[in-house]
């Protein structure tokens, strides 16, 4: 009996960009429901830098800024400030993998 050779190998790169696409349209549809839900707005922002969109990323993060402010009179909790300020600086370029794995149990989903 044969059986199937399993693939070790990661998906190709557009495969990859398709899934970042996807995840991101769905977050932003979670976001307009619910913009107070913060854990998603990083993963957002985190999927907006790893489809080359730091600028955006950063817009988010004063958006989100600005809603916390406005309807709770709170600033953004830690990790967001960290992935923030990370991202304006570039230093999350240094630590990618680890934000992958934090977010989405995979260092693989680079772009």
């Amino acid at each position: 009996m044969r059986h199937a050779a399993r693939s070790t190998h990661c998906p190709p790169r557009s495969s990859r960009r398709r899934d970042h696409e996807r995840a991101l349209q769905y977050g932003q549809s979670v976001i307009e429901a619910d913009p107070l839900r913060e854990s998603v707005q990083r993963d957002v922002m985190l999927l907006l830098v790893l489809s080359g969109q730091q600028a955006k990323a950063l817009v988010a993060y004063q958006k989100l800024k600005s809603v916390l402010r406005t309807d709770l009179g709170i600033e953004p909790m830690p990790d967001t400030k960290q992935l923030y300020q990370e991202i304006e600086s570039r230093a999350i370029f240094d630590r990618l993998d680890s934000y992958l794995l934090s977010h989405f149990g995979s260092a693989q989903a680079q772009a």
